[in-house]
């Protein structure tokens, strides 16, 4: 009997594995431990407080923005889905928590407001700030957090093109290719020498 595998199961197992090989945006989890390790822990409820998902939910539209066809982050459903997996998931919790925490410490120190209070260029410097200089660790983890949560959702897969096809089964099927697209190429000199 074949073992059929819904998206949540297939997400966990592949998290498993990259968590095991070192892979993914869990590389970024081992070197924010090590940058922050000596950082006392702080106690985990299991939730992102209101202000916490405020700053969280202007990150990840800062790091993805609504384009002219394309939905911000937070549009199609990213907030919660990665509100869903730190719960599951406390030491991703954690991480976030101190990503967001140096978010609010930049944006006070450099414009003396609440980060989702600021305007959308002063949002992006205080996001590449901590990218380059304030916290590298922390900010990977945040943006991979984001890319995951954002496309991983079913209606970026629809206006990407992207066609999920489950484990196991038969993938997309390719459009014929167009041999005339060669033609310019096939007029060319060799650039390579015979063996």
């Amino acid at each position: 009997m074949k073992k059929r595998w819904s998206r949540r199961k297939f997400l966990r197992a592949g998290m498993a594995g990259s968590v095991v090989t070192g892979g993914s945006m869990w590389v970024g989890l081992s070197s924010v431990a090590k940058v922050i390790g000596a950082q006392k822990e702080e106690p985990s409820t299991g939730e992102l407080s209101p202000e916490e998902l405020k700053v969280l939910g202007a990150a990840m539209d800062e790091i993805i923005p609504a384009s002219d066809d394309m939905p911000a982050a937070t549009e199609v459903g990213g907030l919660e889905y990665l509100e869903n997996l730190i719960r599951e998931m406390p030491e991703l919790q954690q991480n976030v928590r101190r990503a967001l925490a140096s978010l609010e410490n930049e944006s006070r120190s450099r414009y003396k407001k609440e980060f989702p209070l600021l305007s959308s260029p002063e949002r992006a410097r205080v996001l590449d700030e901590m990218e380059r200089h304030a916290a590298p660790g922390l900010f990977k983890v945040l943006r991979d957090c984001t890319y995951e949560a954002y496309y991983l959702q079913p209606k970026v897969w629809k206006l990407i093109g992207y066609e999920f096809h489950p484990t196991n089964e038969r993938g997309p099927s390719m459009k014929p290719f167009d041999e005339s697209a060669l033609g310019e190429v096939r007029k060319r000199p060799r650039y390579y020498r015979e063996v």
